[in-house]
């Protein structure tokens, strides 16, 4: 399991992969007490932690799907650039 979390949170969440970062985006909604980004930008964190191959099968999927498109795609990479 990935989780997003800020940048300079000290926690660990056993069994989980931390990605600290610097862009704030708000959570969506709340599940068990966890605030839940969109998921488009849960596409794009397991964009960032795949291999070249998965990657590309995570986003025919999620574009297939139509879980996000390549403006919101777009949108994620420029907010996220250089993290």
């Amino acid at each position: 399991m990935a989780l997003s979390v800020p940048e300079g949170t000290s926690r660990k969440i056993s069994g989980a992969i931390l990605l600290r970062d610097r862009d704030r985006a708000e959570a969506d909604q709340v599940i068990d007490g966890f605030p839940v980004m969109p998921r488009s930008r849960s596409i794009v964190d397991a964009l960032r932690l795949a291999r070249i191959e998965q990657g590309r099968a995570i986003l025919d999927e999620a574009l297939r799907r139509g879980w996000m498109n390549a403006d919101e795609l777009a949108r994620w990479c420029d907010r996220l650039r250089d993290h």
